[in-house]
């Protein structure tokens, strides 16, 4: 496969291996080391020139990170890995230390699938989207409710930004479609109109099967309360 891999640095004491495990069925491609020694062998192979996340337990000795991360093929000098430390992270001494070994991303539990793949996938795409998108996305879990003529459609928004949303469905409306979408947001619940700009089929489209929506000339009071929301939900992956 040509997609990124995430690198699962692991070690005995914490295990992340149910994190390995889970990714795969989402199908997200690992490659899970245990110790730092497979991973340096791991390095040395042609698979790794995909590695474009690497995920380790937060308690994983810095000096791990030292000896692996260097080793790992270098695509070009913007292309480095993104880290992504797993665990509470409530000491900020210990985040500054991580943050100093090249550590930005967290995954604090308890997490569902959904917030796992959108970590995993925001973080082996992150050299790909971030120059492309004008607005920063964040995962949710809102009941949305979509409404077009006299139709009504309860669904799962996953991915919220101050432009759009993500609504999970195996029966997406055409692009192209317009509805009104009612989001409960904790500020309160906001009406958008929007218009359904791209489908997802599932696992090899990275995304659960769905449809993408863009929000059609929000207002200002709206565009304010889905920046902060997702500001507010962005801060819980930040190390």
């Amino acid at each position: 496969s040509d997609l990124p891999l995430t690198l699962i640095l692991d070690d005995e004491a914490t295990g992340l291996g149910d994190v390995a495990l889970r990714l795969l069925r989402l199908g997200v491609d690992v490659f899970y080391a245990n110790d730092p020694d497979e991973a340096i062998v791991f390095c040395s192979q042609a698979e790794a020139k995909m590695i474009r996340a690497v995920m380790f337990p937060e308690s994983l000795d810095v000096q791990v990170l030292g000896r692996v991360i260097p080793r790992l093929p270098i695509v070009s000098d913007d292309l480095a890995p993104s880290l992504v430390a797993v665990g509470e992270l409530a000491d900020e001494e210990r985040n500054a230390e991580l943050r100093k070994a090249g550590a930005e991303r967290a995954l604090r539990p308890p997490f569902d699938e959904g917030t796992l793949r959108w970590v995993a996938n925001a973080a082996r795409f992150e050299y790909e989207h971030d120059p492309k998108r004008r607005h920063q996305r964040a995962p949710t879990s809102l009941l949305a409710r979509a409404s077009w003529g006299l139709k009504r459609k309860d669904l799962v928004c996953s991915t919220l930004s101050a432009g759009g949303a993500f609504l999970e469905t195996p029966s997406p409306l055409d692009i192209g479609s317009r509805i009104k979408l009612k989001l409960p947001l904790p500020s309160g619940t906001m009406t958008l109109k929007s218009v359904v700009a791209n489908h997802a089929s599932g696992p090899a489209d990275l995304r659960p099967q769905g449809m993408g929506v863009t929000f059609l000339d929000p207002g200002e009071a709206e565009r304010q309360a889905l920046s902060a929301f997702v500001a507010q939900r962005m801060a819980e992956f930040t190390l």
